[in-house]
């Protein structure tokens, strides 16, 4: 899609403000409650199980939590503006969308380091209790990515939202993978390879949604 037809969208939507922003509210809300409390397990699960794949997934959902949280202040206190027209506070969600992308890129650079330390510094892996939080890791990824559906999907906050789960989507996918090959074979040196596959289509997704949000910033300047 052209960046016109956003900045169409984007004028658009100004004008259902109030409804689209609860509705988007409500949806980053119940997504934040759940990426949130799955968190924790990821956590405790990478560092028993020994596997960067699932500590990487886990901190970039750390990230989710703290960026659906951000999402959802801003579309709190939009929704509040849009009633007195105030411009600058409805620029919020946009401002929150920019810092989104650059905490994706953040999360990125850390996973890329820290597989780089384990290249250098293999470590052992529990291959089976990897596969069983990466499973769960994906089921509760689809459940927000169905929560998040029922979002305004040209929403720029909503995007950089979606960008994070999916990349979480994609940590819990490379671990499921990792995690088996790491049974049949015993091969751990695919859990760091595949957790820097995951960073650079993260960084990707990164790349073009933060050129759309600065063109979006532009144009409300």
């Amino acid at each position: 899609m052209s960046n016109h037809h956003h900045s169409c969208d984007a004028s658009h939507n100004h004008h259902h403000v109030p409804q689209v922003d609860a509705a988007n509210s409500r949806a980053v809300g119940i997504a934040a409650i759940i990426t949130g409390a799955f968190m924790g397990v990821e956590f405790v699960g990478g560092h028993i199980s020994g596997s960067l794949a699932l500590l990487a997934d886990a901190g970039h959902m750390l990230n989710d939590f703290a960026a659906l949280l951000i999402a959802w202040l801003a579309f709190q206190i939009s929704n509040r503006a849009s009633q007195k027209e105030n411009s600058k506070i409805k620029k919020l969600p946009l401002y929150a969308a920019a810092f989104n992308i650059i905490t994706l890129f953040l999360i990125a650079i850390w996973i890329i380091w820290e597989a780089y330390e384990r290249f250098n510094n293999p470590a052992p892996i529990l291959g089976r209790l990897m596969f069983f939080i990466a499973v769960l890791g994906l089921i509760i990824n689809i459940i927000v990515l169905r929560v998040l559906a029922k979002a305004d999907g040209n929403n720029l906050n909503i995007k950089a939202v979606n960008l994070h789960v999916m990349g979480d989507l994609l940590g819990s996918i490379a671990a499921i993978i990792a995690s088996i090959a790491i049974l049949l074979t015993g091969w751990t040196m695919i859990d760091p390879i595949l957790s820097v596959i995951v960073a650079l289509l993260i960084l990707r997704g990164a790349w073009f949604v933060g050129k759309e949000t600065l063109h979006e910033l532009k144009a409300a300047h």
